[in-house]
């Protein structure tokens, strides 16, 4: 299977305080398998299947 399609949406926030830095960001990913024959006009599959993932990364840093 090859991939027909990539999307991908990745947010983040900080907060800084005095020594302190807080993150949280969200990533979405989203793939686009093509299943098939591929359309030699085109380059599209006839059919794709789709595969998405979900990650939450938390962070907290101090500086000195």
């Amino acid at each position: 299977m090859k991939v027909q399609e990539l999307y991908r949406l990745s947010p983040s926030f900080s907060y800084n305080i005095p020594h302190f830095i807080v993150g949280l960001e969200y990533e979405f990913s989203l793939a686009k398998y093509g299943r098939g024959n591929m359309n030699r006009k085109d380059g599209l599959y006839s059919d794709t299947q789709n595969v998405n993932n979900h990650r939450i990364v938390a962070t907290d840093s101090y500086i000195f």
